[in-house]
């Protein structure tokens, strides 16, 4: 087992979770990651809280929510999590539970009288992690071979050098009947996290082939959004980022995105720790969240931080200096208007990127605007 998997043990009665979660300790030691629930409530509770989860062990009959209510709520929420059920129920309530699970959608791996031996125990946690595993590959490849996703680039501009200094790369998502729909709208109602992990995938794969046939003679760095749930996800870090080669991953900035859910800091901390080890740059876009505050605690490197162009925005960045006294270079991004465009300059931060710098663009057009900027500048350049 490469990683850690995540699972949750459903059952009111402490002595059976107990039992199975000796077995599991047993044989897989620290390999597995057991988030204990007495009832379908807490395993909402649980997903609320968006952790990743690789498989549910799950008795039936349970005050505040039962196994019936569990499949309700994996079907209705998109949660495609197999299932083992655990239980001494009779027949007819197992075949009830069967037949909703079927209808839902949602895989039951197999189901187990009580007491469950050690080898069916055993059996279940091996596919829970080989179904992860094999699950996001397939689901990879299905979105790499329907070519959902194509990438638009918008060029970060420093009007200090008259140079490009990076460009921030965009997912849109190709829909015959919205053409092309930007990742601001596709992202947030992917609710299954493999899904999501699929459309990142592939954003990764594309921007790799471009950066090896498009902008191989340029040293400019790309600025991809990667949400911090995601860089949590020790399968997601390493199926995307082992695969790609160094001199990619030179030019590659990963700008954690932080979501308004709690994440593990020490996870998120220790994923970066990885991607910096292995050559990926790291930024942040800087946004009202604690959570962002307490990584920079962590010492983590960083080549730059954008903040968006908003109300307060320079009182923001002063704050933040304040607080951190720290010297990282600073994109201003999200610029609409000239205005806004010159009043960031009058501050004396250069590096700007938006809609009034310039639009977002697919590869050849980059490659175009890039070649006639620098050509228009190139006796300003310093």
């Amino acid at each position: 087992m490469k990683s850690k998997i995540n699972i949750i043990l459903v059952d009111d009665i402490d002595f059976s979770r107990k039992v199975v979660s000796f077995i599991i300790k047993k044989n897989f030691h620290d390999q597995v990651n057991i988030i204990e629930a007495k009832s379908c409530n807490d395993v909402v509770n649980i997903l609320n809280k968006k952790n990743i989860i690789h498989g549910i062990i799950t008795d039936i009959m349970m005050p505040n929510g039962d196994g019936l209510d569990l499949i309700k709520v994996l079907s209705e929420n998109n949660y495609h999590i197999p299932v083992a059920i655990v239980s001494s129920v009779k027949a007819t309530i197992l075949e009830k539970v069967m037949d909703l699970a079927e209808v839902s959608g949602v895989t039951i791996v197999n189901s187990y009288n009580k007491p469950i031996s050690a080898e069916e125990v055993i059996s279940t946690i091996d596919f829970f992690n080989v179904n992860r595993i094999e699950d996001r590959k397939m689901l990879f490849e299905d979105v790499k071979q329907n070519d959902l996703v194509e990438l638009y680039y918008q060029p970060i501009v420093n009007f200090g050098s008259h140079r490009i200094d990076g460009v921030q790369v965009s997912p849109h998502w190709k829909n015959q009947k919205a053409s092309a729909v930007a990742e601001s709208v596709f992202l947030p109602d992917i609710n299954d996290m493999k899904n999501t992990a699929g459309f990142m995938n592939l954003m990764f794969t594309l921007l790799e082939r471009d950066i090896k046939s498009k902008f191989s003679d340029y040293r400019h760095t790309f600025r991809i959004n990667v949400k911090d749930i995601l860089i949590c996800d020790d399968d997601f870090i390493n199926h995307v980022f082992d695969k790609i080669e160094k001199e990619t991953k030179d030019k590659i900035i990963v700008v954690v995105e932080f979501s308004e859910d709690v994440v593990l800091l020490d996870k998120l901390t220790e994923n970066l720790e990885k991607l910096l080890s292995d050559g990926v740059r790291i930024s942040i876009e800087l946004v009202d969240n604690d959570m962002q505050y307490k990584l920079l605690e962590q010492g983590i490197a960083l080549s730059n931080i954008c903040f968006e162009y908003k109300k307060n925005v320079f009182d923001d960045i002063e704050r933040f200096k304040e607080l951190h006294g720290k010297d990282i270079p600073i994109i201003i991004g999200n610029i609409q208007k000239v205005n806004q465009q010159q009043a960031s300059l009058d501050y004396g931060f250069e590096c700007l990127q938006g809609d009034f710098i310039t639009s977002e663009m697919k590869n050849d057009k980059l490659v175009k605007w890039i070649n006639a900027y620098e050509s228009e500048t190139e006796n300003l350049q310093c």
